[in-house]
């Protein structure tokens, strides 16, 4: 594998921090600086063409900022606006993230374009152009919220999501052309999910095992990820295309057509300080290269001002490295070289299958002579493998398996163990030794082996999903004798329903207290029919499920915590559904699996949760205690803060009149008044985490009430929420929240 080759390198002089660095056009000339935060709560700005033009200062500045820096990004939220200089080409507009505020800087004239309060924090930071709005936004990510700001600060967009944001990228709208400005928002979660937003809506949403950490547009609809378990792959919109996983944690993602063939490799830097760069087709490792540090960004730009765009890699150490596509003669022997690899690598894969077979058979043949047997016909080795609908095939001999040998897969439902027991059985005398099961989405390592001390002809896994979810298992069972000595190897596949962890019961013995109801002109049976795929229905339970041609009646409980789900629909208005459940997030759940599966496009709702909402109530009279308390406590720090100005004053005169006894007390003033600041400042601290803890729960539940509620109607909700927030109008967001609109 051939490693890259920098086509220039440079070092900043401090170190900087990993994922806040960024590169933009500051001077309205076109010309590239570099911009990262150091440790010390300064911004690091290199400007390598600063000198070669004739500009005044030193290429490499540094300012303090006073604050901690959370995200950095750049972009021209004018776009030929009033912002646009002389040469006609717009300034970019560094974009600076705190955990309390977005800041707009212009770096040329070192002054703010504007200073925003955002009490949600800024967890990520992006820039682009969304395809609701009509000029460039700032995209927030925060508490459990998306929030887009324009070039003067003003809020233009808003929508919640279900966790602390921890990724955003733009990628353009499928199907769009890029002069057409249209793209949409990936944003990542620390609830380990992926959503696209092209509104405030959720256009399409992925559950990974780990917290999403990086996004990035790689080609067409294909896009990358990285999470905090070591894990970088592909999606082609919601289908995983591949991923890789590492001991190491990818800090930053790219993409960039390295290899000049006209499509982009996914490019990832590393917490070891190596870099990867992979197909995005098929995650084929085609470069790599490493720095002597830990990685910080890699970033898209032509730094060196040649007219070609670089991948610039920048390491914690203040290592600058870019990287240049190949010239165009260089091009057709390097995808020659990159071809004939990816064809070696294969045939070598194909060669290590071969061989692991032939020693099987070889030791087939051993044992079958020693014990004078005869082969079947068109046996493979006892090492080979087989799916859960077909025979196994080995070798008539004492310790191999009987050709009609099978393995089934049952997954039932356990309230004892409140699990889901995965059952494997053979169908003879066969014992399962050994079982791998894989799911990336039920194991925080991505797979579970079970290997118990006494094999018998069944063997039990259990699962415990922690999500509504619909998932695909692997399974890899060892199968054969006591005293085999080779064994059989079986792979068999299955598919968990989303609601798997509900069992069916009877509706009347379940009672419920909150339900959402909403109308639809769907028949009977196309309800049926999903509750059939969407949850492991037991056909000989009595009275489980009860349906007529124009009404449906079913009981459903979680073998988890034992939380009762009535699923009833009438013929009342033209067709009523009814979801009756005391989690409010079960039921959205609920509402988005059906309206999915029922292709619908509008629903409108109407919830009653008098629990939820009855403590969210209690949640938002806490955000007003606490914003009541922060404004008390900045009040009385500045109070403080004016006094400890006058007290150093008055210790500087007495020291100068050279009385001092009189300068002792003051500093002794100075000194107890500094430990009062100390210990407000802790107060006001801890304020703020327990304010934005409120706010997490505020957003949390305009999500959950958003939830119930799909298309136009879902958008009014979260669009009139935030207005009755913004207003303190607590009675006006719960009547939102229960009916859809204010009034």
């Amino acid at each position: 594998m051939p490693s890259l080759v920098p086509s220039f390198r440079l070092q900043l002089g401090n170190t900087v921090l990993p994922r806040l660095v960024c590169i933009g056009a500051f001077d309205g000339a076109g010309q590239p600086s570099l911009a990262a935060a150091t440790s010390s709560d300064n911004l690091l700005l290199h400007s390598p063409h600063r000198r070669a033009t004739g500009g005044a200062g030193e290429e490499t500045r540094t300012i303090n900022m006073n604050r901690t820096i959370s995200a950095l990004a750049a972009g021209d939220l004018e776009k030929g606006g009033a912002a646009a200089s002389s040469s006609g080409m717009g300034r970019d507009v560094l974009l600076i993230g705190s955990s309390t505020s977005l800041q707009g800087y212009d770096v040329e004239a070192n002054s703010d374009v504007f200073f925003k309060e955002v009490p949600d924090g800024v967890n990520a930071l992006a820039y682009g152009s969304l395809a609701s709005l009509q000029s460039p936004v700032a995209m927030v990510g925060g508490n459990c919220s998306l929030q887009g700001f324009n070039s003067s600060g003003g809020e233009v967009f808003w929508t919640v999501t279900g966790d602390n944001v921890s990724a955003l990228a733009f990628r353009d709208v499928p199907g769009s052309k890029p002069s057409d400005n249209r793209q949409e928002v990936l944003v990542g979660s620390e609830d380990f999910e992926i959503r696209v937003f092209a509104s405030e809506e959720v256009g399409l949403e992925m559950t990974e095992s780990d917290v999403v950490t990086n996004l990035t547009p790689v080609h067409t609809t294909n896009f990358g990820y990285s999470l905090a378990n070591g894990t970088v792959g592909v999606y082609n919109n919601a289908t995983r295309v591949w991923h890789a996983k590492s001991k190491h944690t990818p800090v930053t993602l790219a993409q960039f057509d390295l290899n000049g063939d006209g499509v982009p490799e996914l490019i990832a830097g590393w917490s070891s300080g190596r870099m990867e760069v992979r197909l995005d087709s098929t995650g084929f490792l085609v470069y790599k290269d490493k720095l002597a540090s830990p990685f910080a960004k890699l970033m898209t730009a032509d730094y060196r001002m040649d007219g070609r765009a670089q991948i610039v890699a920048v390491g914690v150490d203040g290592e600058v490295r870019g990287y240049s596509p190949p010239e165009a003669e260089q091009v057709d022997v390097q995808l020659d070289n990159s071809v004939q690899e990816a064809q070696l690598q294969a045939l070598y894969e194909k060669k290590n299958e071969l061989m692991t077979e032939l020693r099987g058979l070889e030791k087939n043949a051993g044992l079958l002579a020693a014990a004078g047997g005869t082969p079947v016909k068109g046996a493979p080795a006892a090492s080979s493998s087989s799916s859960s609908s077909s025979s196994s095939s080995g070798l008539l001999n004492a310790g191999m398996i009987p050709p009609s040998t099978k393995l089934s897969l049952v997954v039932k439902a356990n309230k004892s163990t409140q699990s889901l027991l995965l059952t494997l059985a053979s169908n003879n005398d066969t014992l399962v030794k050994m079982a791998l099961v894989f799911s990336d989405v039920l194991f925080v390592d991505e797979s579970i082996c079970v290997h118990p001390k006494q094999p018998a002809s069944t063997l039990s896994v259990p699962l415990r999903p922690s999500k509504n979810q619909q998932t695909e298992i692997l399974v890899k069972a060892v199968v054969g004798h006591r005293s085999s000595t080779q064994d059989h190897v079986f792979e068999l596949t299955h598919t968990l329903p989303r609601f798997a962890s509900f069992v069916h019961t009877r509706p009347k013995d379940l009672a419920p207290r909150s339900s959402v109801t909403f109308h639809t002109s769907e028949r009977v049976n196309r309800v049926v029919l999903w509750i059939n795929q969407a949850f492991a229905i037991d056909a000989s339970a009595p009275g489980a499920l009860s349906a007529t041609s124009d009404s449906l009646h079913a009981g459903f409980q979680s073998i988890a915590d034992g939380s009762p789900l009535i699923i009833r629909m009438g013929p009342e208005n033209g067709g009523t559904i009814s979801i009756r459940t005391d989690s409010m997030e079960l039921a959205g759940d609920v509402v988005q699996d059906l309206c999915r599966y029922l292709s619908l496009s509008n629903v409108e709702s109407v919830a009653e949760f008098p629990d939820e909402f009855s403590a969210f109530a209690g949640v938002l009279q806490k955000v007003d205690d606490f914003n009541a308390a922060r404004l008390k406590m900045s009040a009385d720090i500045a109070d403080s803060s004016n006094l400890v100005k006058m007290l150093v004053i008055k210790a500087e005169d007495a020291r100068i009149l050279g009385e001092t006894a009189l300068m002792e007390r003051y500093y002794s003033q100075l000194y107890d008044l500094n430990k009062e600041l100390m210990g407000e400042y802790n107060k006001r601290a801890n304020n703020h985490a327990e304010l934005m803890a409120a706010l997490k729960d505020v957003n949390a539940m305009i999500q959950k009430a958003a939830r119930l509620r799909l298309g136009e109607p879902k958008q009014r909700v979260i669009a009139a929420c935030r207005v009755a927030i913004k207003a303190n109008n607590t009675q006006s967001l719960l009547q939102i929240m229960k009916v859809g609109h204010a009034s």
